[in-house]
């Protein structure tokens, strides 16, 4: 009898659980968003959307690291945040809602610090124009990798320096990772 009363208590604590936020989040707001920031995928962008998103980048680029690492700029420091976090970020059940707070983030130091006000391109986006994308993803035999990186499994080989695109002279080299 006893161990009938633990299940029905339990069973009532675990329905009461379930549905607490369901009459939480039943209640209508009248409260509109004021700003509603939207992400797109890099070929519905404007023209003119993708010359400022890269304008954008390249002012981060320019603005000096908020962080105490090696990260020389506000670029950077969004790298240097994934660097130092790769091994607690991926492979994990919170590696998507990370890595959204993440590009949260970075879209918030694009508008905020640099005066974006385009969409947020996703950056998964395969589109590597020399003018109107990213450029490229390197060139191969440019970059001579560090032995203790031989380890890491494709697709996630570097491949090497980036010599064509918007970034071709801003990225020419990154200030983080084994001296």
């Amino acid at each position: 009898m006893v161990l009938l009363s633990v299940a029905v208590a339990r069973m009532c604590y675990f329905l009461l659980v379930m549905a607490l936020p369901s009459t939480l989040t039943s209640t209508s707001y009248t409260r509109k968003c004021p700003n509603i920031y939207v992400h797109k995928e890099w070929r519905d962008l404007t023209v003119k959307d993708r010359l400022a998103y890269i304008k954008a980048v390249k002012c981060l680029q320019a603005l000096p690291s908020s962080i105490p690492t090696a990260a020389r700029s506000r670029y950077e420091d969004f790298q240097a945040t994934h660097i130092d976090l790769t091994e607690r970020i991926h492979l994990v059940g919170h590696f998507l809602p990370w890595h959204r707070h993440q590009i949260n983030l970075y879209g918030r130091a694009l508008r905020n610090e640099c005066r974006y006000k385009g969409p947020i391109a996703l950056l998964q986006s395969p589109i590597f124009d020399e003018v109107t994308g990213f450029g490229g993803n390197g060139v191969p035999g440019t970059y001579t990798l560090p032995d203790d990186v031989s380890q890491t499994p494709e697709p996630y080989r570097y491949v090497g320096c980036i010599q064509t695109g918007p970034y071709r002279d801003s990225v020419s080299t990154v200030h983080l990772g084994p001296a």
